[in-house]
């Protein structure tokens, strides 16, 4: 799968990034190379986007200035100054009808080496987990399994980065306790370091459309 940078600073921390990304992809059978980056000066997108809310001025930059290139296979990521979240994500279920705004947003210094002992890097696999048709794994809640798919536990709540990576059990009706260390969690990136199977599975039916 092919991939496009846009809008940062550094290009070794920029591939320090997708080394990790494909670490974390390591067993899925999904790997990402780097093909491009690219900068771009607008104070009012580095600034102003936070969140999908800004729906306005993300379009202008995805879109309208076409910083997005290439097809359904290429994964662009953008960079930006966001202070709300760490990124979002478009669904892959969403392509057919919006392919200018597919691809993952990112806070720009949420990379290897950045000196934060809890979001050094693991963020970007979470996402593009959601950009390859991932929920949360505590969506559902504990009326299903975790993020819907059928081998991750249920959870009721996320686990907050500063929670630690013990075990703990929030839908103790169902199997298993709470996937700490799942990538699709909200725990710190020192848990975080897998996909279940299930969501394996589901990556590969999402993209396949």
């Amino acid at each position: 799968m092919r991939f496009i940078w846009l809008y940062s600073d550094r290009d070794a921390k920029i591939q320090e990034a997708v080394d990790l990304l494909n670490v974390g992809f390591s067993l899925t059978g999904i790997s990402f190379r780097l093909d491009d980056i690219r900068r771009y000066q607008n104070a009012a997108w580095f600034r102003q986007i936070e969140d999908e809310s800004g729906s306005e001025l993300r379009f202008e930059m995805i879109s309208m200035s076409r910083t997005r290139i290439s097809g359904p296979s290429t994964l662009n990521v953008w960079t930006l100054g966001q202070s709300r979240t760490i990124g979002f994500a478009q669904f892959p279920w969403h392509y057919a009808a919006a392919p200018q705004t597919d691809g993952v947003v990112m806070q720009f210094n949420v990379v290897p080496g950045n000196n934060d002992a809890y979001r050094f890097g693991k963020s970007l696999i979470h996402e593009v987990g959601h950009w390859a048709g991932l929920y949360y794994t505590f969506d559902g809640g504990c009326d299903t399994s975790g993020g819907f798919v059928a081998d991750t536990p249920a959870q009721v709540n996320s686990t907050g980065v500063f929670g630690g990576c013990d075990a703990t059990d929030t839908c103790p009706g169902r199997p298993g306790e709470d996937p700490v260390g799942n990538y699709m969690n909200y725990s710190s990136d020192v848990c975080r370091d897998h996909f279940t199977w299930g969501q394996v599975d589901r990556m590969w039916a999402a993209l396949a459309t």
